[in-house]
């Protein structure tokens, strides 16, 4: 098993445009935070849109044992849209998010502050200082949106800590039409089929199609 990631990008937006094609990520053993797509370009969005079908499957699936989710996004948003079937089955991750897994961008450290200078420095003085490691800062704008999609299907994922299928720091989930299912998915501590960051927001909004939660646990 190896670390990393099928897709790692680290500025600018990251866009996938299916034109009607399919995309998959199936058995994908890799341990990187994010096994297909990981995007920690701060304020920066990955998009996926266009697709007839757009699958993320076993990636990675529970029998690696540090598996991380299908897509990790760090400071950013993800933006899948426009697409005819979606679908997130089996993948696991030890952290928050099963399929999908946020985390905030850690501050850069604080610098230690310079000592003083001294003409006749003491060779027993010792200047002790420890260095920050800084303070998560919330991406105001880091969202996961589903929107235009016609079928969406989270089943069988699995989180370790949060969100059997999806962590987020901000989720904006539309069915506009056909169906978003959350099926079968598990979390070793909160919300089986989503958990929401602190301070962050859940949109769901049936237009004109349906969501529904079937047989998550957690």
């Amino acid at each position: 098993v190896t670390e990393g990631c099928c897709f790692s990008n680290t500025a600018g937006d990251l866009i996938f445009t299916g034109n009607s094609h399919s995309l998959s990520f199936k058995n994908i053993s890799l341990t990187g935070k994010g096994a297909a797509i990981s995007n920690t370009a701060d304020t920066k969005t990955t998009t996926l849109s266009g697709f007839s079908h757009l699958t993320f499957s076993s990636s990675p699936s529970s029998t690696v044992a540090t598996g991380k989710g299908a897509i990790f996004c760090q400071g950013s948003s993800l933006n899948i849209s426009n697409n005819t079937l979606v679908s997130f089955t089996d993948n696991h991750s030890t952290e928050n998010g099963g399929a999908i897994g946020y985390e905030t961008t850690p501050t850069p450290p604080t610098p230690p502050p310079t000592p003083p200078s001294s003409p006749n420095p003491s060779p027993q003085a010792t200047h002790l200082s420890s260095v920050s490691s800084g303070t998560p800062v919330q991406s105001a704008q880091a969202t996961v949106t589903f929107q235009g999609n016609t079928e969406v299907l989270f089943s069988g994922n699995s989180s370790g800590k949060n969100g059997g299928a999806i962590y987020a720091q901000n989720l904006a989930i539309t069915s506009s039409s056909g169906t978003i299912l959350f099926t079968n998915n598990t979390a070793k501590e909160k919300g089986g089929a989503i958990a929401i960051a602190n301070s962050g927001t859940l949109s769901l909004s049936a237009e004109g199609g349906n969501i529904i939660f079937q047989g998550n646990i957690a």
